[in-house]
């Protein structure tokens, strides 16, 4: 029991404060009451609440005032993007593929004395327009292809817009659950 317990993610959340609202109720005890009802998997089953979910309206699992409190709480603004990089990004709308390839490789001020810091988001733009231009080129993106190829040819790019960043780690991909892994290797050979 207790080996079930400590990975249990219902028991290390009943361990943890919770929260409140200010009708009183508990976000956690709701969501794990409305889970525990669902004959399907959903994310209240992982504590996770998106407010634009209709089965919490329709479930009265939460009133209209309490999602538009769960969505105001600690709300996050986007930031304003600067206009320097606006101007930049600006910079790659051409009328042909050769004005666009004169501008990527055009030197930049950044170039000569790279500062990952100052420079990446900079760095970053170029490298994405770079590589979304040679896949039109090659005719890729004109192409019906697998999930996979996209994952790597296109959504690269989103990958790389966080690297330095040591808060963000991107992972993209499938893993096994421990339990899918041991039925996997049910029959294996330990040799």
């Amino acid at each position: 029991m207790v080996a079930f317990r400590d990975r249990n993610p219902h028991f290390l959340v009943a361990l943890q404060p919770k929260w409140y609202l200010s009708t009183g109720k508990c976000i956690e005890d709701e969501l794990f009451a409305f889970g525990m009802q669902c004959h399907h998997d959903h994310p209240s089953h992982s504590f996770i609440t998106d407010t634009r979910d209709r089965n919490y309206k329709t479930y009265e699992v939460f009133s209209p005032a309490e999602l538009d409190e769960i969505k105001a709480f600690e709300e996050k603004k986007l930031p304003i993007m600067p206009t320097e990089l606006r101007d930049y990004i600006n910079s790659f709308n051409k009328n042909s593929i050769q004005e666009l390839r004169r501008q990527i490789v055009q030197s930049q001020e950044f170039d000569q004395e790279y500062s990952h810091k100052d420079s990446h988001d900079y760095d970053w733009v170029r490298f994405t327009i770079y590589s979304l231009l040679r896949e039109y080129e090659a005719g890729s993106l004109n192409k019906e292809h697998s999930e996979a190829w996209y994952m790597a040819h296109v959504w690269h790019s989103i990958d790389t817009v966080f690297n330095g960043e040591d808060e963000i780690t991107v992972l993209r991909g499938e893993t096994n659950s421990s339990s899918s892994s041991k039925r996997k290797n049910i029959d294996q050979s330990q040799q």
